[in-house]
């Protein structure tokens, strides 16, 4: 039963590993008939020279730090928040599902009609109130925020689900006990709640970082 699965999982994954790894150390370019010569790390060794690289490298690392925090850091808020409540929690619960229950490309087509340049609704709404306009994909100062703020907006409901689904496994005699002691919000947050589920916290981190 296990040879067939690690010989499909040896093809698909490690094959084209090593037959990648192969090329990278050779000056191979697809569409030339020369040879191919094996020149070791010199294509590594350029890469780390071009710029362009390097800040795509940077854009990402803080792209991946910013939204695997602020997802995270989000999601145990409305976690928490939906779980105190004593009404409408299925509907709160829907209401922040939505946005991950959609697809992508979806997601991306509806921030891009809302932040157009042109007609966009946000920035019809600072024109109505005489403030500066910004062309929010390509500007500089906004394109990394704006990012930011839309896979937020999608993947931060599935960190919520992920802690709100543990809230439920946290004895409610902890608080109660708690209570007794006099023991006020933030310290049942801080010393039972974050202790009682930091293992789905590390899985949010772990998730979100090798999504981000």
């Amino acid at each position: 039963m296990e040879s067939p699965t690690l010989l499909i999982l040896a093809i698909l994954s490690v094959y084209p590993l090593v037959y990648t790894l192969y090329y990278s150390l050779t000056d191979y370019y697809y569409i030339s008939k020369n040879g191919i010569n094996f020149i070791g790390i010199k294509n590594y060794a350029d890469l780390w020279k071009n710029t362009y690289f390097i800040r795509s490298v940077v854009n990402t690392i803080k792209f991946t730090i910013a939204c695997t925090l602020l997802e995270t850091a989000a999601g145990i808020a409305v976690a928490v928040y939906v779980n105190s409540l004593n009404r409408f929690k299925k509907f709160m619960r829907t209401i922040i599902l939505l946005p991950n229950l959609l697809p992508p490309v979806t997601a991306a087509l509806i921030w891009k009609i809302m932040l157009s340049n042109n007609y966009g609704i946000l920035n019809e709404f600072l024109r109505a109130l005489h403030l500066p306009v910004f062309n929010w994909f390509f500007d500089t100062r906004t394109a990394m925020a704006t990012i930011i703020l839309i896979d937020v907006w999608q993947c931060m409901p599935f960190v919520f689900l992920l802690i709100y689904a543990s809230l439920q496994t946290v004895p409610s005699s902890l608080y109660e006990a708690a209570k007794i002691d006099g023991a006020n919000r933030w310290h049942e947050f801080c010393y039972i709640t974050i202790p009682s589920i930091s293992g789905s916290i590390m899985l949010c981190l772990l998730l979100r970082t090798i999504d981000s």
